[in-house]
């Protein structure tokens, strides 16, 4: 039988040959010395065996009547939640459109005043009777002039008004007893996080990696500080956390900001980020998952590998673990 190859298959057969005559059995002199991994993995994350017989007991459980932020408290702290022993759905509405192939409801619902206060991708706030979940008023919070949006704003009450952040760099202000707005902030860029409000003040952090902190009494911008300009990052963002003298900023750069939360002084920083994550995403330092003020410690883990207990005085690193995460501890 006559075999007819083309140059394509001639060119395989000789690079092959070519090879396999490389490959002969002669072997130079092993190389001396201790051999030394070049890409160092995690630490392993393990329980401490001294704290074998260490009894670990939990806060008081506590029954919460108001949900006004994003983590149910401003320091995004708080004691277990107290449950009833035989739990059933109580009820369930829509609050509109959710998440989609071009949106995200990147945001949860607050809840005060016997209310649940919830946003959609479109920007339509809502307001639901928290024992019947009657819906109360629906409003869109979006400015005239935007017809669509890809992301949802977040939520926040304080003092008989809702706050929600929309996609056209603004803060809308609403009565919570009707959905009327009251004013509109605007700000130097979108914001993806839930605001943080309290004592009269809104702090939220743009994607441009800036807190901007406004006076809502007065409708004044108050303040202002920046992080490291980052472009890349993930969807979605971490609220700052309040305490009485504190405002612990998280960014996308991985940089933590301990500001005064009246004037924006900067009392110390810190960064969670890690030099041995190689991979694409681990090497984005986001810090996405909101700060936890406890007592004088503040607990941060970031996207990069890197999770720390703070000192909230001094800013002092207190322990650390190679461990990232985008959900709060």
């Amino acid at each position: 039988m006559t075999r007819i190859f083309s140059h394509s298959s001639l060119f395989v057969i000789i690079l092959s040959s070519l090879l396999l005559t490389a490959c002969d059995d002669k072997k130079g002199p092993p190389i001396l010395g201790d051999r030394e991994a070049i890409f160092v993995g995690d630490d392993p994350l393990l329980a401490d065996p001294s704290l074998k017989n260490t009894k670990v007991t939990l806060p008081q459980t506590r029954v919460y009547k108001s949900w006004p932020s994003a983590s149910g408290a401003v320091d995004h702290s708080f004691d277990p939640v107290a449950l009833g022993s035989d739990l059933k759905k109580a009820w369930s509405e829509s609050i509109g459109t959710g998440s989609g192939s071009s949106e995200r409801l990147l945001n949860g619902p607050v809840a005060a005043d016997g209310r649940i206060f919830t946003v959609d991708t479109q920007g339509y706030v809502s307001a639901f009777d928290i024992q019947t979940g009657e819906q109360l008023w629906s409003k869109d919070s979006t400015p005239e002039d935007l017809s669509t949006q890809a992301f949802s704003g977040g939520l926040a009450y304080e003092n008989g008004f809702v706050f929600i952040v929309t996609p056209a760099a603004e803060i809308v202000m609403m009565k919570a007893k009707d959905g009327s707005i009251e004013k509109r902030f605007s700000l130097t860029a979108p914001v993806r996080a839930a605001p943080t409000v309290k004592n009269g003040y809104i702090y939220a952090v743009n994607i441009n990696n800036q807190l901007e902190a406004i006076n809502y009494r007065t409708g004044e911008p108050a303040w202002s500080h920046s992080g490291i300009m980052e472009i890349a990052g993930l969807l979605g963002g971490a609220s700052p956390a309040l305490t009485a003298d504190l405002l612990i900023v998280p960014y996308t750069s991985g940089e933590v900001y301990a500001l005064h939360p009246g004037n924006g002084l900067p009392l110390w920083s810190e960064s969670l980020v890690s030099l041995t994550k190689l991979d694409p995403i681990s090497s984005l330092f986001h810090i996405k998952a909101r700060p936890v003020v406890k007592g004088n410690h503040v607990y941060l883990i970031g996207n990069g590998g890197v999770m720390s207990c703070l000192d909230t005085n001094s800013g002092k690193t207190l322990w650390t673990h190679t461990v990232g995460g985008i959900r709060s501890p």
